[in-house]
């Protein structure tokens, strides 16, 4: 089973979302930055506590994780971040 959240710099809002195509499967594209993909909800997910649960992941697949990072204008920033984290384990 596998988990993911963030944690966002002071400067910036941020928001993760599950990918809309199954494990290993091929994610769908979007026209530009400004255009969010369609079926995907997302959610602030700030911590372990709030993470999303991804499911379970065969080894060597792969599951689309998509991040909207919302800025502001009004100001300029050095060295802004996201952190994703992926936390995940393997049956015993």
């Amino acid at each position: 089973m596998a988990i993911t959240w963030i944690t966002p710099s002071g400067d910036t809002s941020a928001e993760i979302g599950l990918g809309s195509s199954a494990v290993n499967g091929t994610e769908q594209t979007v026209a530009n930055e400004s255009t969010a993909p369609g079926s995907v909800t997302f959610s602030t997910a700030a911590g372990e506590g709030n993470a999303l649960t991804i499911g379970d992941i065969p080894a060597g697949q792969h599951k689309a994780i998509w991040v909207k990072r919302i800025v502001s204008a009004a100001a300029a920033y050095n060295a802004d971040s996201v952190v994703v984290k992926v936390q995940s384990d393997t049956a015993a």
